[in-house]
């Protein structure tokens, strides 16, 4: 239970459980209620859009080592390919 100000009228310290303000007659229980469940909505919805974009970030990754670890196995290839080190059907001299 906290003491807050009465959405409706203004006045202080009315318990956030209140049936009504003492003063309007506001369900400020009911006040509450909603807003704690609009913001787990607005949390569930930031997580999910924090574990959306940690999942394109982690591919995104992913796809960066992986063309990284094909450039250096093509520049291998093309090293030896240079050096005379594999025939042109692409058998290794030794």
């Amino acid at each position: 239970m906290a003491l807050v100000k009465c959405p409706e009228c203004g006045r202080e310290r009315v318990s956030d459980t209140a049936e009504a303000c003492p003063d309007c007659g506001y369900n400020v229980r009911a006040h509450y209620e909603r807003v704690k469940e609009e913001n787990e909505k607005r949390l569930e919805e930031e997580e999910s859009v924090l574990s959306a974009e940690r999942e394109s970030e982690e591919e995104k990754t992913l796809e960066e080592e992986t063309a990284s670890k094909e450039e250096r196995i093509s520049e291998r290839q093309n090293e030896r390919m240079e050096s005379g080190r594999y025939l042109e059907n692409g058998m290794q001299i030794q």
